[in-house]
């Protein structure tokens, strides 16, 4: 990455932060400029205009929800594979981006849902084939939506809200996220062998 790169992916994170912080999608360059400790000046000079940034913002969400959801169709992974390595991206997106979080309920929920269409059937899809992942290699052919959900709570939750992050022992690297995830799956196997 060029030195100009670095600096316009410094300031996309900082918009993604200060979107988290404010939890909306309603910033100003001189908010984004304080996160990125830089002056408005700068922000201009990567970013002609809060709307460009807001647009390149869409933009790098989009390659990071792309790469996100990869290993859903990586054939050469077995159905717990995809479902361990998405969580793991997942969580990784979850905690460098936390605006993403922001970003999704706006797109979905705001007064301009209507816009995204296509990126919500995307992802309904997207959790969809989740769902038959875990109910395939977690839940033993059993479909059940609650199981699902506390499973997503119980694996996402503790990164993606960071509360509990050090209470679980997940740090900030992949293989701690791999770890907690396997665990998580691992609970849930014996879950379901009860139930």
């Amino acid at each position: 990455m060029t030195r100009s790169e670095v600096k316009k992916e410094e300031i996309l994170n900082a918009t993604l932060l200060v979107m988290a912080e404010k939890n909306t999608s309603d910033v100003t360059i001189r908010e984004v400029a304080k996160k990125a400790k830089l002056n408005v000046a700068a922000i201009n000079y990567y970013f002609r205009s809060k709307s460009q940034l807001l647009e390149e913002v869409g933009k790098f969400f989009g390659n990071n929800y792309e790469d996100a959801f990869s290993p859903l169709g990586d054939s050469t992974l077995g159905d717990e594979d995809k479902l361990l390595t998405w969580l793991c991206k997942a969580a990784y997106y979850g905690k460098r981006y936390p605006g993403v979080v922001v970003l999704l309920r706006d797109r979905f929920l705001g007064a301009d849902a209507a816009l995204h269409v296509g990126l919500k059937d995307d992802l309904q899809g997207k959790l969809s084939q989740l769902k038959g992942l875990f109910r395939r290699s977690v839940m033993k052919g059993r479909d059940d939506d609650t199981m699902f959900l506390m499973f997503l709570t119980a694996a996402l939750g503790p990164v993606l809200f960071g509360a509990l992050i050090e209470a679980v022992g997940v740090g900030d690297d992949i293989g701690d996220y791999s770890r907690y995830m396997r665990l998580v799956i691992e609970k849930f196997k014996k879950i379901s062998e009860v139930g």
